[in-house]
Order: C-alpha cells, then sequence, then structure tokens
C-alpha cells in the first residue's frame, strides 16, 4: 500500500472509523458516473471499500 494513499479504507464492521470514511465517501459517490469505464484498480477498490462502508448498515 502507498503511505501516502488518502483514499477510502474499510478495516471491519467494529473499526470506528467507519463514520470517517462514510463522509470522505459522499464526494466519491457523487462524482461516480456509471457510464464511465474505470480502468485504474485503485478506483475500483476504493468503491468496493465504499460498498463494504454502506453494507455494515452504520449510517
Amino acid at each position: 500500500m502507498r503511505p501516502n494513499y488518502n483514499g477510502i479504507k474499510f478495516y471491519s464492521k467494529e473499526d470506528m472509523s467507519i463514520g470517517y470514511y462514510l463522509k470522505k465517501a459522499d464526494s466519491i459517490i457523487f462524482s461516480f458516473d456509471k457510464n464511465s469505464e474505470y480502468t485504474d484498480i485503485n478506483a475500483v477498490i476504493e468503491f468496493y471499500n465504499i460498498q463494504q462502508l454502506y453494507d455494515t448498515s452504520f449510517f
């Protein structure tokens, strides 16, 4: 992992950082374009991490 990575991370349902990363995820989700082809693996992993955050039902 890049040491200066500032993206969305998901560790577990019990992790206390979920609220922080959910706030950061808003801007990424609102800029998502389903018609766009994402070729950067890091962007795809970040979307997966956001999905994991939303699946925790932490809202």
